[in-house]
């Protein structure tokens, strides 16, 4: 592409991203969602999903825009049938996809989306992140309920 056209990338991409980062806010603030930067590309909006627990949507925008949550469950082994249970729920889910990661022996659970910056509207935003904390609280609920998370 060149010197000038790696720029003019570099630049409309820093733009779309203020851009989107700036729509988040106040999609948030119409609502009372509180947002919180973390870095350049990071956002965390903090809300209580319809289960009662608090909950952080991360919001990193790139070259596309990735939301995501975090289960507050954290194990040493991941029985099958909850890792069964996840896969099977990627299929019902129209928003995000359970995955499941591994560090420093701990193993721990969440959900991501991403979208290309122009199709966010204020509707797609409210329902992502209103399916993911649900499906989060669900899962965490049912956690606590078997003695897996306090």
């Amino acid at each position: 592409m060149g010197l000038f056209g790696d720029v003019v990338a570099a630049v409309g991409a820093g733009v779309k991203r203020g851009y989107v980062q700036s729509q988040v806010r106040q999609f948030c603030q119409r609502v009372g969602w509180p947002v919180e930067e973390r870095g350049e590309n990071l956002l965390w909006i903090h809300i209580h999903d319809p289960v009662g627990f608090k909950r952080a949507i991360v919001v990193n925008c790139k070259k596309f825009i990735f939301l995501g949550t975090f289960s507050h469950v954290t194990l040493t082994q991941a029985p099958g049938e909850i890792t069964g249970h996840l896969l099977t729920r990627n299929d019902d889910l129209l928003f995000g996809k359970w995955s499941v990661s591994v560090d420093d022996g701990e193993i721990s659970f969440h959900l991501g989306y991403m979208l290309p910056p122009d199709t966010l509207t204020e509707t797609m935003f409210f329902a992502v992140c209103e399916e993911m904390a649900k499906e989060a609280g669900t899962f965490d609920a049912q956690m606590q309920q078997a003695g897996l998370l306090e």
